[in-house]
């Protein structure tokens, strides 16, 4: 007898505290009317909600339809109100999916509690369209900058550290480019130089392309020696000429 007496106990507080928690839902926009499909700004007190956890609450509310008309799009604050900490104050972004007209009950369930809400501030028009309404995110532009903030930073750092290192690169490969184009052009002279003329040229010639392959080595020095003896004479004997070539060849391919 006494544990029945205790569970009516039990489902009457229940029941009563079902029905004491309220809820309005206000439109914060100068407009009170809202077309099917529109977006706008709305308040939510909920209450008494004492000790409740508010990301709880949030969860429930982000992206579910609200008192069968409407659309949560997204919660921007919600907190407990400074003036009466049993009140939870929602700032939200909401859509008006569907329109109603003398209707007086609005009912949102959270848990087990049936929550009884009035509205205020808002006239539903029906598109007269009639089509079916996509729920698009209703981000502000606040909000996705804040969200991609971090992905922003670290990409201007790998601009940062990665530029300088690009351009270094690039005049690498230019200057690696040139140097190549360069050693091709004297590899070629250097093949097929033949005459008195072409062998004089390179000689001339030779602090720009020693500094090519890093300077003198003993077949070079030979050459040069070579050279210099007869290089001034008008006419070359033929063992000059030989002499000459024979050390030359030496050399022909150090490119």
């Amino acid at each position: 007898m006494r544990l029945i007496v205790l569970l009516c106990t039990f489902l009457i507080s229940y029941s009563v505290f079902s029905y004491e928690v309220k809820g309005i839902l206000k439109n914060l926009d100068h407009s009170n009317t809202i077309l099917e499909g529109e977006s706008f700004n709305a308040q939510i007190n909920i209450w008494p909600m004492v000790e409740e956890n508010l990301n709880n609450v949030k969860d429930v509310l982000v992206g579910k339809t609200f008192l069968d008309h409407f659309y949560i799009a997204s919660v921007s604050n919600i907190k407990f109100s400074e003036n009466n900490s049993d009140v939870i104050i929602v700032y939200a972004k909401l859509v008006l999916t569907t329109a109603y007209q003398n209707k007086s009950v609005f009912i949102w369930t959270y848990k087990s509690l049936t929550i009884p809400f009035e509205i205020e501030n808002i006239n539903p028009v029906k598109n007269d369209l009639e089509k079916d309404f996509i729920i698009l995110s209703q981000e502000s532009g606040g909000d996705k900058l804040k969200r991609m903030w971090p992905y922003i930073v670290i990409a201007l750092v790998v601009i940062i550290v990665i530029t300088p290192l690009a351009i270094r690169y690039r005049k690498l490969r230019i200057l690696k480019m040139e140097r190549q184009r360069v050693i091709l052009s004297w590899r070629e002279r250097f093949k097929n130089a033949q005459t008195r003329t072409d062998i004089e040229n390179i000689y001339k010639t030779r602090d720009e392309w020693l500094k090519l392959i890093g300077g003198e080595t003993p077949p070079i020095l030979e050459f040069f020696q070579k050279l210099d003896l007869i290089q001034y004479k008008k006419e070359w004997s033929d063992i000059e000429e030989h002499q000459v070539m024979e050390a030359y060849d030496d050399i022909r391919g150090i490119f």
